[in-house]
Protein backbone atom coordinates (compact mmCIF):
# COMPACT_ATOMS: atom_id res chain seq x y z
CA UNK A 1 0.00 0.00 0.00
CA UNK A 2 2.52 2.17 0.58
CA UNK A 3 4.50 1.45 -2.68
CA UNK A 4 0.77 2.72 -4.32
CA UNK A 5 0.69 6.17 -2.24
CA UNK A 6 4.52 6.69 -3.29
CA UNK A 7 3.49 6.24 -6.85
CA UNK A 8 0.34 8.57 -6.36
CA UNK A 9 2.73 11.22 -4.46
CA UNK A 10 5.46 10.81 -7.37
CA UNK A 11 3.04 11.39 -10.26
CA UNK A 12 1.09 14.15 -8.73
CA UNK A 13 4.10 15.94 -8.07
CA UNK A 14 5.34 15.26 -11.61
CA UNK A 15 2.16 17.00 -13.03
CA UNK A 16 2.22 19.74 -10.71
CA UNK A 17 5.90 21.33 -11.33
CA UNK A 18 6.06 20.19 -15.10
CA UNK A 19 2.65 22.49 -15.98
CA UNK A 20 4.59 25.17 -13.93
CA UNK A 21 7.43 24.92 -15.72
CA UNK A 22 9.86 25.16 -13.19
CA UNK A 23 13.48 25.37 -14.41
CA UNK A 24 16.90 26.80 -12.91
CA UNK A 25 15.55 30.53 -13.85
CA UNK A 26 12.47 30.44 -11.71
CA UNK A 27 13.82 28.36 -8.83
CA UNK A 28 16.90 31.33 -8.77
CA UNK A 29 13.68 33.78 -8.81
CA UNK A 30 12.19 32.15 -5.69
CA UNK A 31 16.06 32.23 -3.94
CA UNK A 32 16.09 35.53 -4.76
CA UNK A 33 12.35 36.49 -3.17
CA UNK A 34 13.77 34.48 -0.14
CA UNK A 35 17.02 36.05 0.06
CA UNK A 36 15.53 40.02 -0.18
CA UNK A 37 13.40 38.85 2.93
CA UNK A 38 16.41 37.79 4.92
CA UNK A 39 18.19 40.42 3.86
CA UNK A 40 15.37 43.09 4.93
CA UNK A 41 15.43 41.23 8.23
CA UNK A 42 18.95 41.44 8.64
CA UNK A 43 19.62 45.34 7.81
CA UNK A 44 16.29 47.03 8.27
CA UNK A 45 14.96 45.08 11.40
CA UNK A 46 12.06 42.46 11.90
CA UNK A 47 9.24 45.11 11.00
CA UNK A 48 10.74 45.73 6.97
CA UNK A 49 11.53 41.97 6.93
CA UNK A 50 7.85 41.23 7.74
CA UNK A 51 6.49 44.04 5.80
CA UNK A 52 8.50 42.67 2.64
CA UNK A 53 7.80 39.28 2.97
CA UNK A 54 4.08 40.27 2.87
CA UNK A 55 4.42 42.18 -0.16
CA UNK A 56 5.82 38.97 -1.54
CA UNK A 57 3.26 37.03 -0.07
CA UNK A 58 0.77 38.87 -1.72
CA UNK A 59 2.37 37.87 -5.55
CA UNK A 60 3.87 34.40 -4.76
CA UNK A 61 -0.05 33.24 -3.07
CA UNK A 62 -1.68 32.67 -6.36
CA UNK A 63 1.01 30.60 -7.67
CA UNK A 64 1.22 28.60 -4.89
CA UNK A 65 -2.44 28.11 -4.63
CA UNK A 66 -2.47 26.99 -8.11
CA UNK A 67 0.61 24.46 -7.43
CA UNK A 68 -1.63 23.31 -4.88
CA UNK A 69 -4.50 22.69 -6.73
CA UNK A 70 -2.82 21.01 -9.66
CA UNK A 71 -1.35 19.01 -6.67
CA UNK A 72 -4.57 17.76 -6.03
CA UNK A 73 -5.85 17.42 -9.61
CA UNK A 74 -2.37 15.57 -10.24
CA UNK A 75 -3.39 12.89 -7.14
CA UNK A 76 -6.80 11.93 -9.10
CA UNK A 77 -5.34 11.93 -12.81
CA UNK A 78 -2.54 9.30 -11.14
CA UNK A 79 -4.66 7.31 -9.61
CA UNK A 80 -6.98 7.04 -12.98
CA UNK A 81 -3.70 6.66 -14.84
CA UNK A 82 -2.70 4.07 -12.30
CA UNK A 83 -5.35 1.98 -12.26
CA UNK A 84 -6.03 2.61 -16.31
CA UNK A 85 -2.49 0.71 -16.07
CA UNK A 86 -3.64 -2.30 -13.69
CA UNK A 87 -6.72 -2.48 -16.00
CA UNK A 88 -4.55 -3.25 -19.34
CA UNK A 89 -2.13 -5.48 -16.87
CA UNK A 90 -5.27 -7.80 -15.80
CA UNK A 91 -7.06 -8.04 -19.39
CA UNK A 92 -3.67 -9.36 -20.09
CA UNK A 93 -3.26 -11.76 -17.81
CA UNK A 94 -6.75 -12.69 -17.95
CA UNK A 95 -6.45 -13.46 -21.81
CA UNK A 96 -3.08 -15.38 -21.33
CA UNK A 97 -4.84 -17.57 -18.65
CA UNK A 98 -7.99 -18.49 -19.74
CA UNK A 99 -6.91 -20.24 -22.69
CA UNK A 100 -7.33 -20.40 -26.51
CA UNK A 101 -10.43 -19.36 -28.50
CA UNK A 102 -12.91 -21.62 -28.10
CA UNK A 103 -12.99 -24.65 -30.02
CA UNK A 104 -16.03 -23.17 -32.81
CA UNK A 105 -16.78 -26.51 -34.81
CA UNK A 106 -17.23 -28.75 -31.31
CA UNK A 107 -19.35 -25.84 -30.36
CA UNK A 108 -21.58 -25.83 -33.23
CA UNK A 109 -22.19 -29.96 -32.36
CA UNK A 110 -23.87 -28.95 -29.27
CA UNK A 111 -27.59 -28.99 -28.95
CA UNK A 112 -28.36 -26.81 -26.41
CA UNK A 113 -26.32 -24.38 -24.06
CA UNK A 114 -26.36 -23.44 -20.69
CA UNK A 115 -26.77 -19.31 -20.53
CA UNK A 116 -22.95 -19.16 -18.72
CA UNK A 117 -20.96 -21.01 -21.15
CA UNK A 118 -23.46 -19.09 -23.63
CA UNK A 119 -22.14 -15.98 -21.91
CA UNK A 120 -18.80 -16.73 -22.61
CA UNK A 121 -18.89 -18.11 -26.35
CA UNK A 122 -20.60 -14.82 -26.85
CA UNK A 123 -17.14 -13.08 -25.73
CA UNK A 124 -14.90 -15.61 -27.49
CA UNK A 125 -14.03 -16.96 -24.38
CA UNK A 126 -13.63 -20.81 -23.92
CA UNK A 127 -16.58 -22.40 -21.63
CA UNK A 128 -13.86 -22.61 -19.05
CA UNK A 129 -12.25 -19.58 -18.89
CA UNK A 130 -12.92 -17.47 -15.69
CA UNK A 131 -15.76 -15.07 -16.58
CA UNK A 132 -14.80 -11.47 -17.45
CA UNK A 133 -17.00 -8.15 -16.81
CA UNK A 134 -18.42 -8.50 -20.49
CA UNK A 135 -19.21 -12.22 -20.12
CA UNK A 136 -20.96 -11.01 -16.69
CA UNK A 137 -22.35 -8.78 -18.65
CA UNK A 138 -24.15 -11.29 -21.51
CA UNK A 139 -24.80 -13.31 -18.42
CA UNK A 140 -27.46 -10.94 -17.76
CA UNK A 141 -28.98 -10.18 -20.46
CA UNK A 142 -29.49 -13.51 -21.62
CA UNK A 143 -30.76 -14.15 -18.08
CA UNK A 144 -33.20 -10.95 -18.44
CA UNK A 145 -34.26 -12.41 -22.06
CA UNK A 146 -35.20 -15.77 -20.11
CA UNK A 147 -37.27 -13.87 -17.84
CA UNK A 148 -39.10 -11.58 -20.21
CA UNK A 149 -39.93 -14.78 -22.45
CA UNK A 150 -37.74 -13.37 -25.38
CA UNK A 151 -35.16 -16.37 -25.23
CA UNK A 152 -36.63 -19.93 -24.30
CA UNK A 153 -35.00 -22.07 -22.10
CA UNK A 154 -35.39 -26.09 -21.26
CA UNK A 155 -36.53 -26.48 -17.80
CA UNK A 156 -34.84 -29.13 -15.20
CA UNK A 157 -38.22 -30.07 -13.60
CA UNK A 158 -40.54 -30.37 -17.06
CA UNK A 159 -43.48 -32.02 -14.72
CA UNK A 160 -44.15 -29.23 -12.15
CA UNK A 161 -45.50 -25.69 -13.38
CA UNK A 162 -44.53 -24.27 -10.73
CA UNK A 163 -40.98 -25.31 -10.69
CA UNK A 164 -41.04 -24.32 -14.34
CA UNK A 165 -42.16 -20.42 -13.70
CA UNK A 166 -39.76 -20.57 -10.99
CA UNK A 167 -36.74 -21.19 -13.54
CA UNK A 168 -38.35 -18.83 -15.69
CA UNK A 169 -38.24 -15.96 -13.36
CA UNK A 170 -35.01 -16.76 -11.56
CA UNK A 171 -32.47 -18.79 -14.02
CA UNK A 172 -29.52 -19.66 -13.13
CA UNK A 173 -25.89 -20.60 -14.31
CA UNK A 174 -26.54 -23.65 -15.71
CA UNK A 175 -30.12 -22.95 -17.54
CA UNK A 176 -30.35 -24.22 -20.91
CA UNK A 177 -31.52 -21.98 -23.63
CA UNK A 178 -34.22 -23.89 -26.13
CA UNK A 179 -32.07 -22.61 -29.53
CA UNK A 180 -31.40 -26.18 -31.06
CA UNK A 181 -28.37 -26.60 -33.74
Amino acid sequence: MAGYWHSVFAGAWDKTYKPLGWDRKKAAVVLLAGGTIGVAGFHLGWAEMITTATGYIWVAAPAAFAAFILFIWGIFQTQADLYRELRKENDRLIKKYTGKTPNYIAVRLQHQYEIGDASLLWCNLAPSANSTVESRGWYAAFVSAIQQKKLKFVPKYTDDRGMIEYECTDPGWSTCDARRV
